[in-house]
């Protein structure tokens, strides 16, 4: 991994744990603990049972009763993956971002990242850092890509998708027009299409 990369996770980690600070989540929170069962507790008042264990390496399994659960597994644990038409033929690899064990993988490889969704997101970034070359394959129009830190990571990258921007009814042309002249203008550099390098 790159600086830039450790950078990004200490910045998404840092928000985390800044977040939990804010709101006193730690209390609430249980680390490193396996979850065995979860029932419904039959009764007048909505509750569930759930039976844990810290970590992997402890036997012992006990109840905690709550009033809502919800399941938080991620949204990709299922990964979704196209099918090509004589996939077999292609002397490449064809992998998905859950396939990924280094981002040196990529290192000297053309990259093309097919889909646009949280994984392709990933690989995409990674492949424009780590490989050769990456191209973005995505099948209909989904407006525009825009780079993370287009201006370094000490700088805002979320000026150019603001609310003001975005709007305004597009019976208004004239005043849209204005407003992208002057973003474009200012963050020429903010829009990235197929080639990220």
């Amino acid at each position: 991994m790159t600086q830039f990369d450790y950078f990004i996770l200490a910045e998404y980690s840092k928000y985390l744990h800044e977040y939990a600070v804010h709101f006193g989540l730690y209390p609430y929170i249980r680390f490193e603990h396996d979850v065995q069962k979860i029932e419904r507790i039959s009764g007048e008042k909505q509750q569930w049972r759930v039976q844990v264990r810290q970590g992997t390496d402890c036997v012992e399994w006990y109840n905690e009763i709550f009033d809502r659960v919800a399941i938080c597994s991620g949204t990709h644990q299922k990964r979704a993956m196209p099918t090509f038409v004589n996939a077999e033929d292609f002397n490449g690899k064809i992998m998905h971002m859950q396939d990924v064990k280094r981002f040196d993988e990529f290192k000297g490889k053309y990259v093309c990242v097919v889909g646009s969704g949280e994984a392709a997101s990933d690989m995409a970034l990674a492949a424009s850092k780590h490989g050769q070359r990456a191209f973005l394959s995505i099948r209909r129009d989904h407006g525009y890509l825009v780079s993370r830190y287009p201006y370094g990571p000490q700088e805002p990258a979320d000026l150019q998708t603001t609310r003001v921007r975005y709007s305004i009814p597009s019976i208004f042309i004239l005043f849209q027009i204005i407003i992208r002249m002057c973003f474009e203008k200012v963050f020429s550099n903010g829009y990235y299409f197929a080639d990220f390098k």
